[in-house]
């Protein structure tokens, strides 16, 4: 029976081989070895049409590189040439008719006894439009807008030369060339974030942390910054950072400022109505010669603490000086009393009377009549017999327009009793004349003898013969 012994499977570099017919061969045989060498593995893209080389070594070392069956392959194309090695074990081709992909390109060979070796290497294949003829990696259809210059291709880093490096259509941008933020400026012009629209030269300055106006100062001018280093930013309350005398906490001044922020202007000064009664102190702020308010009231309050005090208000009973004319509680003022002058401090005072708020040196009766103010026993209402003038030569006592005295001379009465010894009376009344009187006193008890004198009957004690009474 005849076998072909290609057909046989070999195991080992020596094998025993079992074939039909019960023969048995025993063959020394050791696999070919192939390896691609052109193109390399990382061979730049090729372009459709152009002429590629493939070239290997094949090595048999069971026989001459010549008898092996030599096969080039693409994945893509299939069979691409089998021209057999030379006898060095060179083998290649070249081929223009591979398809624009990606291939897998299969070098295989097999010697006579059927064994075999194979290696691979992957090419691509592009169009035409895919052509990188500068070697950066990029063709026309990824986007090279200059497929001459290796620095020119999408993702290129720009530079300042006036061409499109990165082939997006700008040029120069992101350099110091190129308004980057379309502020119209770029960093040549001075942008100092030339990605930052609102930052250029004399851009207006924003509460941003930035500085926006690239004058080398952050935030100035804005309500982050204490710009007249009063010590308050207006974020800190400061209602006009360029005046350094205006900021919360300040003393309120005369000058139409709003010193301390607090919404009032000028509160607390002479120029402000702090009570609220329509009148400040006032001050000539203008230097006209007249003073001034600058709330819109009044001038001349001289208590601006208490809104019962300033040149508008009636004078009143209450220890101030409500007016303001420099006197506190004058002569009728509201609620003022009717005093009387009372030199002799005996209640009753003379003349007319006064409305003042309380009594004040001699002004402190409170009824008039007094006919003899410079003596305290001689007013209205007095009962007393009095055996001198009250001063003047007059013995008006009691202010009823006539003048009664004590009467203190000694009259001898005879005595109509049984007894008709005489009795010393000592009477009061008139100095001149019996007048026409009653007795005020009461009858001493015991009485026994009367007479008959200026004042009626008196009591003749026999004791002591005498007896005072006063006469009306």
């Amino acid at each position: 029976m005849n076998f072909d012994l290609r057909r046989c499977t070999p195991w080992l570099a020596l094998l025993l081989v079992g074939c039909p017919g019960g023969n048995t061969v025993q063959t020394n045989n050791s696999p070919p070895a192939v390896t691609i060498t052109v193109p390399a593995e990382d061979a730049a893209p090729f372009v459709e049409g152009d002429v590629i080389a493939f070239e290997g070594t094949a090595l048999d070392q069971g026989g001459s590189p010549a008898d092996l069956d030599v096969t080039w392959q693409s994945n893509h194309d299939g069979v691409l040439n089998t021209d057999t090695a030379d006898a060095d074990g060179l083998v290649g081709f070249s081929t223009n008719a591979l398809t624009v992909n990606s291939h897998v390109i299969t070098l295989g060979v097999i010697d006579e006894g059927g064994l075999g070796d194979e290696d691979t290497v992957t090419i691509v294949v592009v169009a035409e439009s895919d052509r990188d003829d500068d070697g950066d990696g990029y063709t026309p259809s990824d986007g090279d807008c200059d497929d001459t210059e290796p620095t020119i291709h999408p993702g290129a880093p720009e530079d300042p030369n006036g061409v499109d490096d990165d082939c997006d259509g700008d040029v120069d941008e992101g350099t110091d060339l190129y308004v980057d933020d379309g502020d119209g400026y770029t960093e040549v012009d001075g942008d100092c974030d030339d990605g930052e629209e609102d930052t250029y030269p004399e851009a207006p300055e924003l509460a941003d942390d930035q500085d926006n106006d690239c004058d080398g100062e952050v935030d100035e001018g804005t309500v982050l910054v204490d710009d007249d280093g009063d010590g308050f930013s207006e974020n800190e309350g400061d209602c006009d950072d360029a005046d350094p005398a205006v900021f919360p906490t300040a003393t309120e001044a005369p000058d139409y400022l709003d010193n301390d922020c607090d919404s009032l202007i000028d509160e607390g000064t002479v120029v402000y109505d702090d009570d609220g009664d329509g009148y400040c102190e006032g001050d000539d702020l203008d230097g006209d010669g007249v003073d001034d308010c600058t709330d819109g009231s009044q001038p001349g309050d001289c208590n601006d603490a208490n809104m019962a005090s300033n040149p508008g208000e009636a004078e009143t009973c209450d220890g101030i000086d409500n007016d303001c004319d420099g006197g506190v509680d004058e002569d009728g003022a509201d609620g003022c009393v009717d005093y009387f002058y009372d030199y002799d401090s005996d209640t009753f005072g003379e003349g007319s009377a006064s409305c003042l708020c309380g009594p004040s040196g001699s002004w402190t009766a409170l009824q008039g009549g007094d006919c003899y103010d410079l003596n305290a026993d001689a007013h209205p209402g007095q009962t007393g017999w009095f055996a001198v003038s009250r001063g003047d030569g007059s013995f008006d006592y009691n202010c009823d327009g006539s003048e009664e005295k004590e009467y203190t001379g000694t009259m001898a009465w005879a005595c109509p009793a049984i007894d008709s010894d005489l009795c010393e009376v000592t009477t009061d009344g008139w100095v001149s004349s019996e007048p026409t009187c009653g007795n005020s006193g009461q009858w001493p008890t015991g009485c026994t003898y009367y007479v008959y004198g200026p004042c009626g009957w008196f009591c003749c004690e026999e004791a002591s013969y005498a007896m005072t009474q006063n006469c009306r």
